[in-house]
């Protein structure tokens, strides 16, 4: 029994990882199209570079865990949209550069 909650525990970690991934994949293709600095955009590019690397190294994990349910925790979702809406009512690209790289310093902490 033992033996089957550390499994557990340890799927866990690389399971959270995976769906974290897998929300910011999708609001990233929405975030290279809205930002409009190009060393902005340029950082962006460099750091979705990185992050499937990690992606990768993910599923490799979690494939020799043999599992991960693969749920999206709510947080997840909910902050994904929050990010959404916020840089839909930017009223200028300033405004929307800025919230994006006030959502990836929220996503780093």
């Amino acid at each position: 029994m033992a033996k089957e909650a550390l499994k557990t525990l340890i799927q866990q970690g690389p399971a959270a990882l995976k769906a974290g991934g897998e929300v910011a994949a999708r609001a990233t293709d929405e975030i290279q199209n809205d930002a409009r600095n190009p060393q902005l955009k340029a950082a962006l590019d460099q750091g979705n570079e990185k992050s499937k690397q990690w992606q990768e190294r993910i599923e490799r994990a979690l494939w020799e865990a043999d599992g991960g349910d693969g749920q999206h925790p709510p947080i997840l979702e909910a902050h994904y949209e929050v990010r959404r809406r916020i840089r839909q009512q930017a009223p200028d690209d300033f405004s929307q550069d800025l919230g994006i790289i006030a959502a990836g310093q929220l996503a780093l902490h």
